[in-house]
């Protein structure tokens, strides 16, 4: 699959586009859920692992205050 190009890099226009990606991603997830073909499961792992992956990354370090 080429690499798609944002025609924009604004925030903005970042935030809709993975908007749009993480929509398609949630539908995929919905639908491979649903599936009992046998390439179901370990496509959900990955889809898991993903989202695990990038909630990781959008984590905020919280000093502590003691």
């Amino acid at each position: 699959m080429p690499a798609s190009r944002d025609a924009s890099l604004r925030i903005k226009a970042l935030d809709l586009a993975n908007a749009a990606l993480t929509g398609l991603l949630v539908a995929l997830q919905t639908y491979v859920e649903a599936s009992k073909a046998p390439w179901a499961g370990p496509l959900e792992a990955r889809i898991w692992d993903y989202l695990v992956d990038a909630t990781e990354r959008r984590k905020l370090p919280f000093p502590s205050l003691g």
